[in-house]
């Protein structure tokens, strides 16, 4: 159980963090035909270049540095989740064992992610922790 629910943590740290919305997927999202608001404009500064539109599910850039600012100046008890500080200094959050995992995305993440997003993107997240 706890190495399915380390997966479903992960595959969400790599939405919010924006590792998975690439080009590819937002090309997918058209020949769909879905989310017509996050397919692929063309930029009308620059002829012939495209950009993405901002996904809700993103944190933006500042908004990330919050967030890891918040995980970084979280005190907790010692031995609380072992190996969690060594991974925010890195400004990474994978390779983590399952416990390290439950820990952030069940106690962690609602206070790391307070007032950040759209306020109906936070609550499904939560919602799904």
């Amino acid at each position: 159980m706890m190495h399915i629910e380390n997966n479903v943590y992960e595959s969400m740290i790599k939405f919010i963090f924006g590792l998975k919305d690439t080009i590819k997927v937002r090309r997918d999202m058209e020949v769909c035909g879905i989310r017509k608001h996050l397919w692929l404009k063309r930029d009308p500064q620059r002829p012939g270049k495209i950009f993405k539109p901002v996904a809700p599910y993103v944190l933006r850039p500042e908004e990330l540095q919050t967030f890891m600012n918040r995980l970084a100046s979280l005190k907790v008890p010692t031995d609380y989740c072992g190996s969690l500080g060594k991974h925010i200094m890195d400004k990474k959050l994978r390779l983590m064992k399952s416990h390290d995992w439950h820990v952030l995305m069940q106690q962690l993440m609602p206070l790391a992610l307070r007032g950040l997003m759209d306020a109906h993107v936070r609550l499904s997240l939560m919602r799904l922790i």
